[in-house]
């Protein structure tokens, strides 16, 4: 019984060894080849957006205002009130 316990001691053993190595060498493969293609890949400048220049007298259509109010009504059933409409 005790040999049998000891050879199975053993097996664990050897298996989570062999686990935690092939686990290492995952782990420390990936990270060098991140760096690997981080290193050789073409860096990607980053755009800028920039927006639209937008005039002060920048005016609202009456047909846009109407169907605001239109579904300002019909989702408060007729209790809201619209305040401010700003350009964005």
């Amino acid at each position: 019984m005790t040999s049998d316990l000891s050879t199975a001691f053993l097996v664990l053993g050897v298996g989570m060894a062999s686990v935690f190595f092939i686990l290492s060498i995952v782990v420390i493969g990936g990270k060098q080849l991140i760096r690997l293609v981080n290193h050789f890949s073409p860096d990607v400048p980053e755009k800028k957006i920039q927006p639209a220049p937008i005039s002060k007298k920048q005016v609202i259509k009456p047909s846009t205002i109407a169907i605001i109010a239109a579904v300002v009504e019909s989702v408060t059933d007729g209790k809201g009130r619209i305040e401010k409409i700003e350009n964005s």
